[in-house]
């Protein structure tokens, strides 16, 4: 189980040595430079082995007392030489401030962790393993707190079968508290910023962290809690068991500490509150030298803790200066300490639904942030100069506004052309439109999520040819200026369906679309949208019937249409929308009739209509969506309603669930006319 932790170090090791890092040193202190880069290079050959004795120790049938402390030694110089590499790695970024003294320090820690690690393999080679080689001996594994024995086996069986990479990656997912939803995308991007995603030549580490969801749903660590509108996972849950087995591991081997109360602490590397209490603040009072925070690695909060704003201000503090992620979502933090730019470590700041107004202007100097989430915060612009060199994911929105409508964030100018690679950014949403932004976007050709808000009409042909040039895109959001009632012109954004059909053009990779604001008439290259999965329009003032420019979409999934028509029919011909799964119809205000015709919509489960006050009746041909399971009504004409209570009621026989929703004193009433 430890040697997992070998793996990681190594692969840290690997890319703190990069030949970019190591060329911040000045040529005078080339023999230092010699001296440290054989050092690593030597630690890390000898920490392979080392991790091999380890395995082996762990593949017998039991592990006697020596065998035990040996393998504790290894994990307490595992983390020194962590701590090392971590300083190494501070010291070659600020070289250019740093004094030589600097290098000296960390070339004579890196000897003595040298002599350490020379030393305890010495013993382990030597040390008489008595043990049997062989296939581990899964029936004398006991768990604390298990009552199925054969349940913890099958788990144990299940972990020993993983590689290092998700043996770490299931671990981690104990940070989370009993029973939480763990949402992909937050896991995902926790994972690659701890360093758990194995780097592979030619993927996406977010791809390769998905792979690693999908193997720990299979092998029963994990389950499936909610699927999103295209049937695609997006949050988990740990199975008790597995949560139980991962704590305990995780804690053995210092990963992560659960901390409920002060008798809790312990020297760990990541910490995950779960309740309110001041144990950080008890640890904190101790000398900083020897604090069991000294080495934190990273801080998670899933409380509304009080005290974490104390805790904060103490981040200049030395057992703070290694911390790479910060995650603080739904916490009680109004402000960040200037302090934060201390953690040159980090790279994850999660600070999302807090109510935190400003950032200090020292954030720009996290060169290693890859993740800022100040989604749904009280923050209006980030701050002048801030550079984030590193970024992969900006998480931007304020507010979901009124009536789902978003309200963005201002970027400095200047942002993009400080970014080391603009075209390694991933994620997007928020950011308010201007000249300079429509066409600096642009530049993030690998992006896959994004929104931009308070488009003008004129960015239009800008904008248009920037998201060309985002070959990797799934998911894109466009909200018109005038809370998004403004003009919108998107009519070239993709190739026509007949340049796409004749292979003259790339298929669009896009699988969901938001469009807030007037079209006018739908864009051609609608139909060029094969790999479409989700579609909402809204306010689009469109005259002409919007289904004649969507019908042919294989994969359709999801159909919103809020505000988005203003003709009197709807018309779903045959054999038209082969995917479709549900369609909702909110505030069309001049709809009188849908006309449905045979084997239209042939996988159709649910019908939503909302406010569409001039629809008085039910679809004559209903009866034709045999496939239909739930009727849901929103606020509906009176007489629509009456019918469905009377001579409309045979109508929708074949539909399981018909539900009418009205506001009342603000609130959603549900009442339900047949299940």
């Amino acid at each position: 189980m430890v040697e997992t932790v070998f793996v990681l170090l190594a692969v840290k090791i690997a890319s703190a040595t990069t030949a970019t890092l190591l060329s911040s040193l000045i040529r005078n202190e080339a023999k230092l430079l010699t001296s440290i880069k054989n050092d690593w290079n030597f630690i890390k050959c000898e920490l392979q082995v080392i991790q091999t004795i380890v395995k082996k120790v762990y593949q017998g049938d039991m592990v006697d007392d020596l065998a035990e402390t040996w393998v504790n030694q290894m994990r307490e110089i595992a983390c020194k030489i962590e701590d090392i590499l971590d300083e190494f790695t501070y010291v070659a970024q600020e070289s250019k401030r740093l004094s030589l003294v600097s290098w000296h320090d960390v070339a004579g820690k890196l000897k003595n962790v040298k002599n350490e690690v020379v030393q305890s393999g010495k013993r382990g080679k030597r040390y008489d393993i008595k043990v049997t080689d062989g296939e581990f001996n899964f029936d004398n594994i006991n768990v604390p707190g298990m009552e199925n024995g054969e349940e913890t086996r099958n788990l144990m069986r299940g972990y020993h079968g993983l590689s290092h990479w998700l043996k770490i990656c299931f671990l981690y997912c104990s940070v989370f508290p009993e029973h939480h939803h763990i949402k992909k995308r937050r896991i995902v991007r926790l994972w690659i910023a701890e360093g758990f995603v194995e780097e592979k030549e030619g993927a996406v580490m977010e791809d390769t962290a998905e792979e690693y969801l999908g193997r720990l749903v299979r092998e029963g660590m994990l389950r499936v809690m909610r699927e999103n509108r295209c049937g695609r996972p997006k949050e988990y849950c740990m199975c008790d068991g597995a949560r139980r087995v991962a704590l305990i591991l995780s804690s053995y081997q210092n990963l992560l500490t659960m901390y409920r109360t002060s008798s809790d602490a312990s020297n760990t590397r990541r910490i995950s509150i779960t309740e309110n209490n001041n144990v950080l603040q008890k640890l904190l009072s101790g000398n900083n030298t020897t604090s069991p925070l000294r080495s934190l690695r990273s801080l998670l909060v899933f409380t509304n803790y009080d005290s974490v704003f104390t805790t904060l201000e103490t981040m200049g503090k030395s057992c703070f200066k290694f911390l790479g992620v910060l995650d603080l979502q739904g916490s009680s933090i109004e402000s960040v300490p200037d302090a934060v730019k201390n953690l040159f470590n980090l790279r994850y700041l999660g600070l999302r639904e807090t109510n935190v107004s400003e950032l200090p202007k020292s954030l720009g100097k996290l060169h290693n942030l890859q993740t800022l989430d100040i989604q749904y915060t009280n923050i209006q612009k980030l701050p002048e100069g801030i550079k984030l060199p590193s970024l992969r994911h900006l998480f931007i929105i304020r507010s979901g506004g009124e009536n789902g409508l978003y309200e963005g964030i201002e970027i400095p100018k200047k942002m993009w052309k400080k970014m080391r690679t603009p075209g390694d950014v991933l994620t997007l949403r928020g950011i308010i439109a201007d000249d300079k932004v429509v066409r600096n976007v642009g530049n993030l050709t690998k992006l896959r999520s994004f929104a931009i808000l308070e488009v003008r009409e004129c960015d239009g042909q800008e904008l248009c040819a920037s998201i060309k040039k985002m070959s990797s895109l799934h998911h894109l959001y466009v909200q018109a200026a005038d809370k998004g009632e403004g003009n919108l012109e998107l009519q070239s954004v993709y190739p026509l369906p007949s340049e796409v059909s004749s292979g003259s053009e790339p298929r669009p990779p896009l699988q969901k679309l938001s469009l807030k604001g007037n079209l006018r008439t739908p864009p051609q290259w609608f139909g060029s949208l094969e790999n479409l999965k989700e579609l909402h329009l809204r306010s689009s003032g469109l005259k002409t019937d919007p289904l004649q420019s969507l019908q042919s979409l294989p994969n359709l999934l999801h159909l919103s249409l809020f505000k988005a028509y203003l003709g009197v029919v709807l018309h779903f011909r045959a054999n038209r929308f082969p995917s479709l799964k549900h369609i909702r119809l909110c505030e069309l205000s001049m709809l009188n009739q849908i006309e449905i015709e045979e084997t239209t919509m042939p996988k159709l489960q649910k019908l939503s209509l909302v406010r569409c006050k001039n629809l008085k009746a039910l679809p004559q041909d209903i009866g034709r969506l045999t496939t239909l399971k739930q009727l849901y009504l929103q606020e509906m004409p009176g007489v629509l309603l009456e019918s469905i209570r009377g001579v409309d009621c045979m109508k929708i026989s074949h539909v399981s669930v018909v539900v009418h929703a009205v506001h009342v004193d603000g609130e959603l009433d549900l009442e339900t006319l047949k299940e």
